[in-house]
């Protein structure tokens, strides 16, 4: 459950009452009635921060789905976030759809955004599907991508005993010194 509005001119984020301790972890996908709307940025026990994609700090990698053009969707802080780092010469179609593309492994593929839409400098933003201002509940996706390990600390490394005797760098100096 989303306990906090949706934020305010300079934050657009919302506080959920779900964290650490029902398996939410940081950078998960958050959907509003099957539709992408951010991701987790900070993770409690019992809570988490969610930025939305219209926040200014919000970079998704995004594909126009009725030519896969590859871009990346951008928060301005205003109702509608920017497509950046479009190919060059490409014009994209008033409506057309906009998901995300799974560049990177941090979220999954496919998942829908919005659509379209220009204003009269021919600038491209994207329409949510959803309005952002209405979000109540939310589904996070506990998604991990395959190949990707996350180690946890001191599951697989362990510090070294200090030792005074012990000097950890050894070698040559830019110099020809011996360490």
């Amino acid at each position: 459950r989303a306990i906090s509005a949706p934020g305010n001119i300079f934050n657009h984020s919302l506080l959920l009452n779900s964290g650490r301790k029902q398996g939410i972890e940081k950078g998960n996908a958050v959907l509003f009635n099957g539709v992408f709307v951010g991701q987790i940025v900070s993770v409690g026990n019992n809570s988490s921060r969610l930025l939305l994609i219209s926040d200014v700090n919000s970079m998704i990698p995004v594909v126009v789905s009725n030519n896969r053009i590859p871009s990346v969707l951008s928060g301005e802080n205003l109702i509608l976030p920017s497509l950046k780092f479009l190919p060059n010469n490409v014009v994209l179609k008033h409506g057309s759809i906009v998901q995300t593309s799974g560049h990177g492994g941090l979220l999954p593929a496919g998942l829908p955004i919005g659509t379209v839409v220009k204003n009269l400098t021919e600038k491209n933003y994207v329409k949510p599907s959803i309005d952002l201002n209405l979000i109540d509940y939310v589904q996070v996706l506990l998604w991990k991508a395959d190949g990707v390990n996350t180690y946890k600390k001191n599951d697989n490394f362990r510090p070294l005993a200090p030792n005074k005797d012990l000097n950890l760098l050894e070698g040559f100096t830019s110099r020809g010194l011996v360490n």
